[in-house]
C-alpha cells in the first residue's frame, strides 16, 4: 500500500524522519479502524463518508479515555489535505476533549533520578544514553533526524565535546558533552571496538546491537524511548500520573526539563544563548542572534558543574576549579610583585633624577653668580685689552 500515490503524496509532505514514523503509525491505525482496503480508496471517499469515519474515530478514542487525541489525528488530516479530500475540520475539532486537563512532563529529573538510572543498568550503551541526554537536554528526535554519527562530534577544551544536532537542517544547533559524558561515551566506543566494530567518522554514535549478519543500525527515537521506559521502571524513580496517559516526569523530556532548569537558574549563563542550547526559537532573536560555537560553549562551561551527575565527578571538578583559582592567584601575586619592583625602580630613578636636576640647578646658579661678579668682569676686560693690542700691532 505504501507504493500508492495517495500515500506517496502524504509521506513526501513530511520533512522529519521521526515525524514520518509517528504519522505512518497513526494513519495505519485510522485505516484499520475504517476497514477501508487501501489508501487510494480512502482518498476517494466522499466528504460525508470521510467525515463520518473521522467523527467515529474521535469518539472511539474518547471512549478509550485518551485525552491527547489532537496529535493522533494530525496525520489523518495531512493525508486528506494532501489528497484534496474535503472534510469539516472545525466540526471535527469540536469533538476533541478539552485541553483544560493537567499536562504531563512538567517536572524535571533530579540528579538523584539520573544517578538512579545509571545505577539501575550494567549496559554501557544505556549508561551512555542517559549521560548524553543529561548533558545535552536535546529532544529525543535528535538521535535519528539525521542519525547522530561520530563526524558530528568535535573536540572542545576542558575535556568536553561539541555535538551537531539536526545536522543539515535549519533546525541544526550545537550541544555539548560534559567531561563525565565524554568518558562514558569513550568506554562505549571501546566496548564496540572490542566486539569487532571498526569505529570511523561515519559510525553511529548510538548503534543497535550486531545482528546475525553483523550489521549495525542507528538507534531511533522509538528504540531510545523503550530503553528509557525499562530503565525508569528498574530504577524505581517516583513518577506521578497527572492524567490517563501522562506522568509528571516525562521519560525523555524529563532530561530536557532538568537541562533547561539548570541553565535558567544560573545567573552567569547568558539567557539568549541558553535558549540556543535548548534549540528554542525565540522571535526575531532566533533569526538575528547567531552566536558562534565558541560563544555557546563558553556559556555551557558555566553550567558543567551542575550538569554533572556523579557526586565524585562533581567533587573532582570543584577541586580542579580550586586548583585553577590557586594557580591563577599565585600568578597574580607574581605579577603584583613584579609591578611593585618596577614601581620601586621608578621611584629610585625618580629620586636620582631629582638629585641630578638639583646639581644642575646649583651649577647654573654658581655659574650665573660668577659671571655677575667683579672678578669675572675684570678678567673679561683684561682679555679684551689683550685682543685689541694684538690687532693694533
Amino acid at each position: 500500500m505504501e507504493d500508492q500515490k495517495s500515500f506517496l503524496v502524504f509521506i513526501n509532505a513530511i520533512k522529519s524522519e521521526a515525524t514520518k514514523k509517528y504519522y505512518i503509525n497513526d494513519l495505519y491505525a485510522f485505516l484499520k479502524f475504517t476497514k477501508v482496503k487501501d489508501f487510494n480508496t480512502l482518498a476517494k471517499l466522499p466528504t460525508d463518508k470521510i467525515q463520518d469515519h473521522l467523527e467515529n474515530y474521535v469518539l472511539f478514542k474518547r471512549k478509550q479515555g485518551i485525552i491527547s487525541i489532537r496529535p493522533r489525528i494530525s496525520a489523518i488530516e495531512l493525508f486528506l489535505e494532501m489528497n484534496k479530500v474535503l472534510f469539516h475540520k472545525k466540526v471535527l475539532h469540536r469533538l476533541l476533549p478539552s485541553d483544560d486537563n493537567p499536562l504531563g512532563g512538567g517536572v524535571a529529573y533530579t540528579n538523584e533520578d539520573v544517578l538512579a538510572m545509571v545505577k539501575a543498568t550494567k549496559k554501557i550503551r544505556t549508561k551512555a544514553i542517559v549521560y548524553f541526554l543529561a548533558s545535552t537536554g536535546m529532544r529525543i528526535g535528535g538521535f535519528a533526524d539525521p542519525p547522530l554519527r561520530k563526524k558530528h562530534m568535535i573536540k572542545m577544551t576542558d575535556g568536553c565535546y561539541g555535538v551537531r544536532i539536526y545536522e543539515g537542517s535549519r533546525e541544526g544547533y550545537w550541544a555539548f558533552l560534559t567531561p563525565e559524558t565524554v568518558s562514558i561515551l569513550n568506554q562505549y566506543f571501546e566496548s564496540r571496538k572490542i566486539n569487532g566494530e571498526k569505529i570511523t567518522d561515519e559510525s553511529f554514535i548510538f548503534a543497535t546491537y550486531p545482528s546475525g549478519k553483523g550489521v549495525l543500525e542507528h538507534l531511533d527515537a522509538n528504540a531510545v524511548t523503550q530503553i528509557l521506559k525499562r530503565l525508569v521502571k528498574a530504577s524505581g524513580i517516583t513518577r506521578v500520573k497527572v492524567n490517563q496517559s501522562h506522568y509528571d516526569k516525562s521519560l525523555a523530556h524529563g532530561f530536557r526539563k532538568r537541562f533547561n532548569t539548570i541553565l535558567k537558574l544560573n545567573s552567569e549563563v547568558n539567557s539568549n544563548i541558553a535558549e540556543k542550547l535548548m534549540a528554542h526559537k525565540r522571535g526575531l532573536d532566533g533569526l538575528y542572534f547567531v552566536p558562534t560555537i565558541e560563544e555557546c560553549f563558553e556559556e555551557f562551561k558555566k553550567a558543567i558543574l551542575d550538569l554533572t551527575v556523579d557526586q565524585t565527578q562533581r567533587q573532582k571538578i570543584k577541586i580542579d576549579e580550586l586548583k585553577k583559582e590557586t594557580t591563577e592567584l599565585k600568578e597574580k601575586e607574581k605579577e603584583i610583585d613584579k609591578l611593585r619592583e618596577e614601581l620601586e625602580g621608578l621611584q629610585e630613578f625618580k629620586k636620582e633624577s631629582l638629585n641630578e636636576i638639583e646639581k644642575i640647578k646649583m651649577a647654573n646658579q654658581i655659574k650665573t653668580a660668577y659671571m655677575e661678579s667683579d672678578e669675572f668682569k675684570m678678567k673679561v676686560y683684561k682679555a679684551a685689552e689683550e685682543i685689541m693690542k694684538k690687532h693694533m700691532v
